[in-house]
């Protein structure tokens, strides 16, 4: 959800949320919080099948920007259903989601009340060979049904749970693919947990800037789970608030602007590792170089040269392009 108090159409109240009121988002996330496709909530008719309902409408859009590799997704029991999964199935995606008891599919499993009746740990499943979907019902504290395209029951693992009649902990069986889904879902909530963290408090009275905030702020979450993926990382880790830091302070230096008191000078500017911060000279990124006005002194060799660095605003050569956005440089360099 992202949050929004105003008055829009599209604006949310769903109860027993975090956050109750705002502009809902459909989400699709890694394990760890990283998104990987964002949609947001358009209404009952933005792009829903008629047929197949709104859940199926939204997976097929979230999973359409996945390459053409084998993945496998997790969701809750609003998402699962036989279309979702034989439609995933269909492209080679795996799944796995809880089931309500209204959408089964009149699949032959045990009555909820008998199965509840028996031992933790009992379980019964039934597989569905055509569409290659199995259904298991698993007896935990209560009975959990889940759906699965990929994944077996088998080899069975156990899980610790507290006994109220042995005032102790007990091992009970555990489905292989109850496993699966307790270890791959709460990626989204993550993703949600680190973009509160530290969310973006400017204030507007526009309806789309609270969206706008929104996905700037999960732009550097994702920015910042790579991050902690790189070599960099390893050797020095930092927190969420010191990457955002990070960020606002190399913007700060690129894009400020000084106001000189009294006559402005016609000598040199400050040196260029003022001017232009690491982070931006050597990313790597749009450095390509265009023809000024005039002459002006080479980054590097210090020699005149009409060509520009359209981003990092200095005059460089052609030649000593490569070496000035790879190298550091002195704060003596000019």
């Amino acid at each position: 959800m992202c949050l929004y108090f105003g008055k829009h159409g599209a604006k949310q109240c769903i109860r027993g949320k975090p956050i109750r009121f705002g502009f809902k988002q459909w989400v699709l996330a890694t394990p760890l919080g990283y998104i990987v496709n964002i949609i947001p909530y358009e209404g009952a008719t933005g792009g829903v099948s008629k047929v197949n309902g709104l859940e199926y409408s939204v997976i097929e859009r979230l999973v359409s920007c996945l390459p053409s590799q084998p993945f496998h997704i997790s969701f809750d029991n609003f998402f699962t259903s036989l279309p979702v999964l034989t439609m995933l199935a269909e492209k080679g995606i795996g799944a796995t989601g809880t089931v309500r008891s209204n959408r089964t599919g009149g699949c032959p499993l045990k009555d909820q009340k008998v199965i509840k009746k028996e031992k933790r740990g009992t379980y019964d499943f039934r597989h569905d060979r055509v569409n290659g979907i199995i259904a298991v019902e698993w007896n935990d504290n209560n009975v959990v049904t889940v759906a699965f395209t990929k994944h077996g029951v088998q080899p069975l693992k156990t899980a610790e749970r507290w006994s109220a009649a042995d005032k102790t902990m007990i091992n009970i069986d555990q489905p292989h693919l109850i496993n699966v889904y307790n270890s791959t879902m709460g990626g989204v909530d993550r993703a949600h947990q680190n973009i509160g963290a530290y969310r973006i408090q400017i204030r507007m009275k526009k309806w789309w800037w609270p969206l706008f905030a929104f996905y700037v702020d999960a732009s550097v979450q994702n920015a910042w789970l790579l991050y902690r993926q790189t070599s960099a990382a390893r050797s020095q880790t930092i927190d969420q608030l010191a990457f955002k830091r990070a960020i606002v302070h190399v913007f700060l230096l690129r894009y400020k602007q000084d106001r000189a008191v009294g006559r402005p000078l016609t000598g040199r500017g400050p040196c260029i590792s003022k001017r232009v911060p690491d982070e931006i000279r050597r990313d790597k990124v749009g450095h390509y170089l265009e023809a000024g006005p005039t002459q002006r002194r080479c980054g590097l060799c210090k020699k005149n040269t009409k060509m520009v660095c359209k981003k990092c605003n200095v005059p460089v050569h052609m030649k000593c392009s490569q070496q000035f956005h790879a190298q550091k440089l002195r704060r003596t360099q000019y």
